[in-house]
């Protein structure tokens, strides 16, 4: 698990740096958490210098999410 911002993790099974590009990539039943919130895919890439996260698809294509509405 790793943390990218305030209160948003990131896990799952494999996790590859990439020095060159600042690109960290996760891939395997990928798991991105902010608060109660929860996306899930295949894969995802956090770019370390631009902040930018890019989470790909399940085998179906489509990002599965879960979202707890609060205050």
């Amino acid at each position: 698990q790793m943390c990218i911002r305030d209160r948003t993790t990131a896990s799952g099974k494999k996790a590859i740096y990439n020095p060159t590009s600042s690109v960290i990539t996760l891939t395997g039943d990928v798991v991105l958490l902010q608060g109660q919130n929860a996306l899930k895919g295949s894969a995802l890439s956090y770019n370390l210098e631009s902040g930018d996260i890019n989470l790909k698809g399940t085998e179906s294509g489509r990002v599965k999410g879960s979202f707890t509405l609060g205050e």
